[in-house]
């Protein structure tokens, strides 16, 4: 073993002098030096680079000694002679690998240095380095690291030596991971798909031997969290939509392991975090049942002739997360509609009703959740800090009030929601120096009846949030009242019978028919949120029996309104919307 250690030293001593002599004997003006021969002149790379080119001829040395770490033979072990540089960005989490194995002229040597290494680097920037790799032919090199997807890392590619000038020459080098994974494990090997004539297709996944490639999500989007910016372990498939309507995207309770799906519409690799359309962590079926295991669904639109980038991984807070085996789903869905109120600037207007009216269910607001989407620069729920929340929105004066009682009821079992309130779309409502803020998680009944207080008792207008943190709860449907005294209260009731407003909703006009015990004067006001009377008409005397007549509202804007019948100092009020 001793013998055969020597023989190969004297044959790299033999290899150097020839070098030396060879240097001596031809003119160093034959050669330009490589445009990045120094290390400020690194050229950049990213993502999987096979068989790149180099050639370190007439290449001079300017990176730092090693005298602890990757020493070689000889005399000079701790040099690294003839250097050239690159810059190269990971595409990757895991171990990379920077190979020279068998595919350089010339006894090489190389390093890697770690993100944010100056240039040149130090000594304690080293992080990787090899000189002569196992197996590899010619006493060339392959060194492996670790790396960060997103981090940029020095790459120094030289020479071995036994004293000056060191060996040179050319070759090819890979760099990547080190072992391989699965076929489409990096965006640029996505798998094309053909959904066929059902759109519908299903895919068996094994995410166990794959890297972590970008993007990374650093700006909380979806299902992506602060500390949970990647999907891990992934893998991608490619898909140009034949249809425009929704699209599914699912491994709920298809795989063993606690998965995350991402969807893209780019034809770039990586894709850019702005593309994202769509993305599952831990959800819901289409019954608004977990997912056993963790497991994922998304639900996004689609247009026809649209390219979507498709990823497949598992949940984590580090490196390496989540990984396993199963199936995927991929298939077609109708259109997904958001509600009306998704945004607060469209929010449904809403009313205080007495007592009466809410227990007869004449007025009530329903609503969903689902399909909503979230508004970042909004604060999050002050009862429910930390989550993903879909929300809708709804209007109301508060009237004279100074604590209204919330009746709030779960249509979707399995869903749950978080209800507080705004002064605006940004700021949440100071009530008597606090806040509003109720929660139906943790419930056993679907029904709660909750006070807000801290009201000012004087017509003021507020905004009603409806929201569902999707990072832990189902989305779903429900329906509220909000019951107190009205803006149109205080009189007593009119006795009339078999009264109508119709249609209601109104457009132009509407038609108001009752019935009389006895003849009357009577009076009519139509009045806003806030009881303020916006349109008064005078009819005289009323004839007993059966009155019918024609309701302008042609001047009124969109809202919502009372209706309110005078006589003898009672009133009969209804409430209608004018569309």
């Amino acid at each position: 073993m001793f013998f055969q250690i020597k023989l190969i030293s004297m044959y790299k001593i033999l290899r150097s002098t020839l070098a030396l002599l060879l240097a001596l004997g031809v003119s160093s003006s034959l050669y330009a030096q490589p445009a990045n021969d120094n290390c400020e002149d690194a050229i950049e790379l990213s993502g999987v680079v096979t068989d790149e080119e180099f050639s370190t001829v007439d290449a001079t040395t300017d990176g730092p000694d090693h005298p602890n770490d990757c020493v070689s033979s000889g005399s000079t072990g701790e040099k690294l002679y003839n250097d050239i540089w690159y810059r190269w960005t990971a595409g990757f989490t895991g171990e990379a690998q920077l190979s020279l194995c068998s595919t350089a002229d010339f006894d090489t040597k190389i390093a890697i240095y770690a993100p944010g290494s100056a240039c040149p680097p130090m000594d304690s920037d080293l992080i990787g380095c090899n000189e002569d790799g196992g197996g590899c032919d010619n006493f060339t090199s392959l060194a492996t690291f670790d790396v960060v997807a997103g981090e940029t890392y020095l790459l120094r590619i030289g020479g071995w030596g036994d004293g000056e000038p060191g060996e040179e020459g050319t070759g090819t080098f890979f760099v990547g991971p080190s072992e391989e994974g699965p076929v489409n494990d990096f965006c640029e090997n996505a798998i094309e798909l053909d959904l066929g004539e059902e759109d519908f297709i299903e895919l068996e996944i094994d995410t166990r031997f794959a890297t972590t490639s970008l993007p990374r999500h650093f700006d909380a989007q979806l299902c992506f969290e602060d500390d949970e910016e990647y999907v891990y372990k992934d893998v991608w498939f490619r898909w140009t939509a034949t249809f425009t309507a929704g699209l599914e995207l699912s491994t709920c309770g298809l795989v063993n392991f606690d998965s995350r799906v991402a969807a893209y519409a780019s034809t770039t690799c990586p894709p850019d975090t702005s593309t994202l359309v769509g993305c599952g962590d831990d959800d819901v079926d289409e019954d608004a049942i977990n997912c056993p295991n963790f497991t994922s669904r998304a639900l996004f639109n689609v247009e026809e002739g649209t390219t979507y980038l498709l990823r497949v991984g598992g949940w984590g807070t580090s490196d390496p997360g989540d990984s396993g085996f199963g199936t995927v789903i991929v298939r077609r869905i109708p259109p997904l509609t958001p509600p009306e109120n998704d945004a607060c600037g469209s929010a449904v207007p809403a009313s205080v009703i007495t007592v009466q009216q809410a227990d007869d269910f004449d007025i009530l607001y329903e609503g969903f959740t689902a399909n909503a989407s979230p508004q970042p620069i909004i604060p999050n729920p002050s009862c429910d800090n930390d989550g993903e929340f879909w929300d809708v929105w709804y209007s109301f004066n508060s009237g004279p009030n100074t604590e209204l009682s919330l009746r709030f009821n779960k249509i979707t079992l399995n869903a749950d929601f978080i209800i507080d309130l705004y002064s605006s779309c940004t700021t949440q409502a100071d009530l008597d120096g606090g806040t509003f803020c109720t929660i139906t998680e943790g419930l056993s009944e679907t029904y709660i009846d909750v006070p807000i207080t801290g009201l000012p008792g004087e017509p003021t207008d507020y905004l009603l949030r409806v929201s569902s943190n999707v990072r832990d709860v189902a989305p779903g449907e429900f329906w509220f009242q909000l019951v107190g005294e009205t803006a149109v209260s205080g009189l007593d009731e009119l006795a009339v019978e078999d009264f109508r407003l119709f249609p209601n909703p109104v457009k132009e006009e509407a038609t108001v028919s009752f019935f009389l015990h006895e003849a009357t004067e009577a009076q009519v006001e139509i009045l806003n949120t806030l009881g303020q009377v916006v349109q008064r008409q005078d009819y005289g005397q009323l004839a007993a029996g059966k009155n019918r007549f024609q309701l302008s509202t042609a001047n009124l804007d969109p809202g919502i309104y009372f209706f309110r019948l005078l006589a003898e100092g009672r009133q009969k009020t209804v409430r209608f919307v004018k569309q």
